[in-house]
């Protein structure tokens, strides 16, 4: 918590600066197959790491749709790919496979990458028990009397050619 209106995000690569949200705007990165929530079916409202030509992926989650989950097989060597619809206004990005999971470059983990879920649930932050532990610790860390006097606009920088 950067403050209780703001949720400060330092970029996980270390390429860009920091962004600011507000609360209402933060979301729980909870996989789409957490089986400590309800499950999400095909037509379901998700969010998704977009995939770069290059192989990459974004470090920003899109609005998206679940086309098709994957199937349950035992054996496999190949990792579960989910296929999702972007939903950016456009027919471009439609029936696009994902890997369940991506490694992303981190500057703050200890070998560099962290593995991320690259399908997540729409669950926002605000009112949730992570938040208020994010509060908690907000308000145990500055005395209840800490207040930023600068004013910060939400910001996101996204990582992809992707267009909006």
């Amino acid at each position: 918590a950067w403050d209780k209106q703001y949720v400060k995000f330092d970029d996980i690569d270390g390429m860009g600066q920091p962004s600011y949200r507000y609360w209402k705007d933060v979301f729980l990165i909870t996989s789409f197959d957490d089986a400590k929530y309800p499950a999400l079916k095909v037509g379901d409202s998700c969010f998704a790491l977009f995939q770069n030509v290059g192989g990459d992926f974004t470090t920003v989650y899109y609005k998206a749709a679940i086309r098709q989950l994957p199937r349950r097989t035992t054996g496999t060597q190949s990792p579960p790919v989910v296929v999702v619809d972007f939903m950016d206004g456009t027919d471009q990005y439609l029936n696009i496979a994902i890997p369940a999971s991506a490694n992303i470059e981190c500057k703050e983990a200890k070998d560099g990458v962290i593995t991320v879920p690259t399908v997540i649930h729409r669950m926002c932050a605000e009112n949730t028990s992570a938040h208020a532990a994010a509060i908690a610790e907000f308000e145990r860390s500055t005395g209840h009397r800490h207040k930023h006097s600068n004013k910060h606009s939400p910001t996101s920088a996204s990582k992809t050619n992707k267009p909006k």
